[in-house]
């Protein structure tokens, strides 16, 4: 395009820039496009079948890459593997059988597989969630900030998406969800155990919350460990005393299996931090990313509630 300065035949308005060395796979496609910038730059294209006949400084380039990349492509198809007999393949590395077959719809409402990818999604991300958050515990722990703050930041991202998410479910109106809500028993997604996971290891840990899981002896271990193990903040805070900022013993040996609570060494501790971040630049950071996760955790939360709200309201 600036090669022919085509843009002083354009309208402001109709101004689009276009790169000729996009791999376009077609001729076809790439003809379309010839047309496209014939009229765009004004050329009487009354008859389109005659475009190959245009004396027009497009018409070259256009031709002769389409048939540079016809050639590429036929070339680089004698290096693709085409048998994967007894080889791995983009499906059996992703298991794509298994989780493309695992939706089984127990209604005859179109919306119900929606609702089951939906909710499975989420516990994918979940999982993923959880493998970050375990990452980025030991990292505090082991004094690797940098590499904690990597995959906090990437927890705060999943959890962004998981808020993106809804937007989809919100498609799906209290009618359409009413159609097959039978199906779903008592089932609901304040029993999923990977949310409820994620709680403990942040550091809302209530002992009341496994009940529902004590029919799943394995998932029930689970649980029970985590509450055992100091969670993410207390990691945060164990950080603190070894960098010199006082923290009470009494926070720092306390229940793991209870929820912490606010103390006045807490509260000190990072008031330190904030008076001067410049000072404890590392640990003010921490707490910035602590922080941010809490805000988008917060909102799925809040969103998955006032969803559900939403779905099961009488008319």
């Amino acid at each position: 395009i600036h090669k022919y300065n085509a843009f002083k035949y354009w309208p402001a308005n109709y101004k689009i820039t276009v790169n000729l060395n996009i791999k376009i796979k077609t001729t076809h496609m790439i003809k379309k496009i010839g047309i496209l910038l014939l009229i765009a730059t004004g050329a009487n294209a009354q008859d389109k079948g005659k475009f190959e006949s245009y004396s027009n400084p497009f018409y070259g380039t256009i031709i002769s890459e389409s048939n540079k990349y016809e050639n590429e492509e036929k070339e680089a198809s004698k290096s693709f593997k085409m048998n994967f007999d007894g080889k791995m393949s983009y499906g059996d590395y992703l298991c794509l059988d298994n989780i493309l077959n695992s939706q089984i719809v127990r209604s005859s409402a179109h919306d119900e597989m929606l609702f089951i990818i939906q909710h499975q999604t989420s516990e994918l991300w979940l999982k993923l969630a959880l493998h970050e958050l375990d990452g980025a515990r030991l990292a505090i722990k082991s004094d690797n900030l940098q590499k904690s703050f990597k995959m906090l930041s990437r927890v705060t991202r999943i959890f962004e998406q998981l808020n993106n998410a809804w937007d989809v479910l919100r498609t799906m109106t209290p009618s359409e969800y009413t159609e097959f809500r039978d199906k779903l028993g008592q089932s609901s997604g304040f029993q999923s155990y990977q949310y409820r996971l994620i709680e403990f290891v942040v550091g809302n840990r209530n002992s009341a919350m496994i009940k529902p899981h004590k029919h799943k002896p394995e998932i029930l271990e689970k649980l029970m460990y985590e509450l055992s193990c100091p969670s993410i903040y207390d990691e945060a805070l164990h950080l603190l005393k070894r960098s010199g900022i006082d923290v009470s013993n009494e926070v720092l040996e306390r229940d793991y299996s209870k929820t912490h609570k606010p103390h006045p060494s807490v509260v000190a501790a990072w008031k330190i931090i904030y008076t001067e971040p410049t000072k404890y630049w590392p640990l003010y950071e921490l707490a910035e990313k602590l922080t941010d996760f809490e805000d988008y955790f917060r909102r799925w939360r809040f969103n998955h509630v006032t969803l559900s709200l939403i779905h099961i309201s009488e008319p």
